[in-house]
């Protein structure tokens, strides 16, 4: 406006002064300094949409969970482009099911329920793969599945694709007719391609990370993730997070005789099936870890010691009579046959044992070797002081 103000008063003198003429001298540099000032404003725009999304890939290249990308993605989305709604929609096995929703500035918890995948703005995406810009409502009213909010005008979608595969489309929508620019929705494109692989990413994290924690062979948290969990747990009696902490330790017994007469593999698939009862006996009420060999750990929160003897017990019973199906590999033919095995089973509890994550296992592991193993096998134990 400080350009162009002083010749818009230079224009109207000269018209006043000499007529028509003052068009020609004025009114075409007038008209020019006009468009070149929007195409300069347009291009300020552009860059300063282009770092706002880099900023936002860069917070996205941060995150390693999945729910957290999903919930950044969507807020600053929202902001970036200042509407009112923002849906992430995910197209699977024929169907669209909204994956986030953000309405009037805050993430909704409400279920929408899913739709046809050809239905709607979003069906659309879907079938061409296409991105859309819809200025006003009676653009798109005729595509509506009742989903978007009545005072909805302007609507922004554009797929989510990997792979060269839309699996997704984002929806962005305002309450303003005319609300987007043709540039924005590149920029969004851009968007959408930081969310994918941020998302593709943290889902190759999180194998890795489980591939970290878990056992190879019975699939149970390994010795490393124990040993962490163990000292949070700890950690929370002492802040008085947590009240009660038990810790179950088992061990198979005369496990090397049944690989001496069976075979190791033998003992694997024992270990294997023995880790599968566990899970299932134990299923939410606690965490299972291979300790180590034969031995295997339970950390049950809030059990005293003895609900712990008790759950215990239940377990010695379930895989006392449990028929084991192994292939030995030390006979002539292979061929499958059933055996039966035995655990004995130390307990101890926090902080009425112990207040040391060390000192709990230490404390178990004495519990079942004194008051089980030389006690006869098969048998449960507590530790006491």
């Amino acid at each position: 406006m400080i350009v162009i103000f002083p010749y818009a008063i230079a224009l109207y003198m000269f018209e006043s002064y000499i007529g028509v003429v003052a068009l020609l001298l004025l009114g075409i540099p007038f008209l020019t300094m006009t468009v070149v000032m929007k195409m300069y404003n347009n291009s300020e725009q552009i860059n300063m949409d282009l770092k706002k999304a880099g900023v936002i890939g860069h917070q996205l290249a941060d995150r390693l969970e999945a729910s957290e990308i999903f919930d950044l993605f969507i807020v600053e989305v929202a902001k970036l482009f200042k509407v009112e709604y923002a849906y992430i929609i995910d197209y699977r096995d024929g169907f669209q099911q909204f994956m986030r929703i953000y309405e009037n500035g805050q993430l909704e918890s409400r279920n929408i329920p899913s739709v046809s995948y050809e239905k709607g703005t979003a069906g659309r995406v879907i079938l061409t793969g296409e991105s859309f810009i819809y200025n006003e409502k009676r653009d798109w009213e005729n595509l509506a599945t009742g989903n978007l909010p009545i005072d909805t005008e302007s609507i922004m979608a554009t797929p989510i694709a990997r792979n060269n595969k839309t699996e997704g489309v984002l929806v962005l929508a305002s309450k303003k007719k005319y609300a987007f620019a043709k540039h924005q929705l590149k920029i969004l494109d851009i968007l959408s391609t930081y969310f994918a692989v941020s998302i593709e990413k943290a889902g190759y994290m999180q194998k890795v990370i489980a591939k970290s924690e878990r056992c190879g062979l019975t699939r149970l948290y390994n010795y490393r993730y124990l040993d962490e969990s163990l000292e949070k747990h700890i950690q929370e009696i002492k802040e008085g997070k947590l009240e009660q902490l038990s810790l179950i330790m088992m061990d198979i017994d005369h496990f090397k005789s049944i690989n001496d007469q069976y075979g190791h593999q033998s003992g694997n698939d024992i270990l294997v099936q023995l880790a599968d009862i566990l899970r299932e006996e134990i299923a939410a009420e606690g965490m299972v870890a291979r300790y180590g060999g034969e031995e295997f750990v339970v950390l049950l929160r809030n059990y005293s010691k003895e609900l712990a003897m008790l759950l215990a017990e239940k377990l010695r019973k379930r895989i006392e009579t449990h028929e084991f199906l192994i292939e030995t590999d030390l006979a002539n033919e292979r061929q499958q046959q059933i055996i039966h095995i035995t655990m004995s089973i130390g307990v101890s509890s926090a902080p009425e044992d112990s207040d040391e994550g060390m000192s709990l296992i230490r404390n178990a592991d004495r519990a079942l070797y004194i008051g089980a193993k030389q006690a006869g096998r098969n048998k449960v134990a507590a530790y006491s002081k």
